[in-house]
């Protein structure tokens, strides 16, 4: 069915929108998806930490009444099994575009190693200054397309790798200035490498890329 494969350990990096929304970013040498096409986007659970745990001031409502991700929902989601590994990876992405539309970063930081992970903290610091700024997305859905445990390589070191492919819906950046940015409808996949740490799965390792319209 055409899994991506990883090409190398370390997954360095992430997928992520340009500067300031979610956008397309270049594939590292070390993503553990082919190099033939490049991007993504960002957007973020129930209870973690951090300083973003607040919501961006003066959302509209239909952003307001979002209601965070919640494990509840993703079956097998706790225990330390392969179902439990890609659960986690499709909280990871619903928690972090869940940030981007309400500046809440909590439930995504539940399952993301930042100190492992250059992604996940790119995106945390990325979701603060939106919600520093005034900026948010409006709200998205993600279909799943194809969610599966890869094959393991001597240097995944243990870790657990799932491949991921969905469909983000449309959606726009708008900002408190009255601008505004379109982001069409668009399928991406994704490889993470995952741990079980801290009586959870966390993702330590991620990068994801914008699909060819032919694929």
């Amino acid at each position: 069915m055409g899994v991506a494969v990883v090409v190398a350990a370390g997954f360095v990096g992430c997928g992520g929108e340009s500067a300031g929304g979610p956008t397309p970013a270049a594939q590292s040498s070390s993503s553990p998806l082919r190099s033939d096409a490049g991007g993504a986007d960002s957007g973020g659970g129930s209870d973690g930490g951090g300083e973003a745990s607040g919501r961006t001031p003066n959302l509209p409502p239909e952003n307001a009444a979002l209601e965070a991700p919640d494990f509840k929902d993703y079956t097998g989601i706790k225990y330390e099994t392969d179902q439990g590994a890609q659960e986690t990876v499709r909280f990871f992405f619903d928690a972090m575009y869940y940030g981007y539309a309400t500046g809440d970063i909590s439930p995504f930081q539940r399952i993301a190693d930042e100190s492992a992970c250059e992604g996940c903290a790119k995106i945390i610091n990325d979701v603060g200054a939106w919600k520093t700024s005034g900026t948010y997305l409006t709200p998205s859905k993600n279909t799943t397309l194809s969610l599966e445990r890869m094959q393991d390589e001597d240097s995944y070191r243990g870790r657990t790798p799932i491949y991921y492919s969905f469909e983000r819906s449309a959606a726009v950046k708008k900002t408190v200035d009255g601008k505004s940015e379109n982001f069409p409808q668009q399928k991406y996949e994704a490889s993470a490498l995952l741990a079980w740490q801290n009586d959870h799965w966390e993702v330590v390792a991620v990068s994801w890329r914008r699909k060819a319209t032919d694929e």
